[in-house]
């Protein structure tokens, strides 16, 4: 179904806006690749959430305290990871607790969890500070794991380590479904940014957008990778179909046959 100027600004409303608040001074000194914001993006857009804003903040109390409480105030549904380990510059619960004016107070449930896992009771102190988390949180687990999914006020409270961040995105997916799901199209063509232009700038609407992204160098297969995205299938197909007899010599897809990890400039 095609959507109209109207319907597509009711459907804007419905869908659900995400930011991501990436906490940790290892992303921000280069040591180590932050991943886990491409695999929100991703795992979001698949169920109709579109991730609106990311930010990323040092270890440093004030500076989350202020971007929590920023960005709360923009989006219903905001992520964190990184800062709830056991060590001194894990300061996470800490500084949302602040944000929120909460005491901090043990979690019984994950002290206990805790304490199966590590094969220890009762849990040495530092451990035990990955429970002591803001009062009257919603503690949500994952199958598997004794780390638990931190609620507060829309604010979810993950772990930065890749493979702990992503399962337990995974598992709780479906918790964020907004129903919505957009359907994008990739177009591959062998000529420049600057020579195709015009024609992408025809093709986006209200409900189509066109984006374009260079991908290889002259003479070495393809140049561009653009993409055609909507919310109506049918109109991601219209425009797909469009563009492609505008462009002449290209490759459409369903999905990124490329399989580019990391953003162009």
């Amino acid at each position: 179904m095609r959507l109209s100027f109207v319907a597509c600004m009711r459907q804007l409303e419905s869908r659900t806006h995400a930011a991501f608040l990436v906490i940790g001074d290892e992303i921000l000194s280069g040591k180590f690749m932050d991943t886990n914001t491409q695999f929100l993006a991703r795992s979001l857009r698949s169920v109709g959430v579109e991730l609106k804003l990311v930010v990323v903040v040092p270890d440093e109390e004030p500076r989350i305290v202020e971007e929590v409480q920023r960005i709360q105030r923009q989006f219903p549904l905001i992520f964190t990871s990184g800062g709830i380990g056991p060590t001194h510059d894990d300061i996470t619960y800490a500084a949302i607790a602040a944000a929120f004016q909460r005491p901090l107070t043990y979690d019984e449930e994950t002290l206990s969890a805790m304490a199966d896992f590590f094969q220890e009771n009762p849990v040495q102190a530092d451990r035990a500070r990955m429970a002591l988390i803001p009062s009257g949180a919603e503690v949500v687990r994952t199958p598997g794991l004794w780390v638990p999914l931190t609620i507060v006020n829309g604010v979810h409270i993950l772990p930065g380590v890749p493979w702990l961040f992503q399962q337990m995105i995974s598992h709780h997916l479906p918790r964020w479904d907004s129903g919505w799901r957009c359907h994008v199209r990739y177009l591959y063509t062998h000529e420049a940014e600057g020579d195709i232009a015009q024609r992408l700038r025809s093709i986006e609407t209200a409900s189509v957008k066109v984006g374009s992204y260079p991908r290889g160098k002259m003479g070495e297969g393809p140049l561009n990778c653009v993409t055609v995205e909507s919310w109506s299938e049918e109109d991601a197909n219209v425009a797909a179909s469009k563009l492609s007899a505008l462009l002449g010599d290209v490759e459409v897809h369903t999905r990124n046959v490329l399989q580019e990890t990391t953003a162009p400039a």
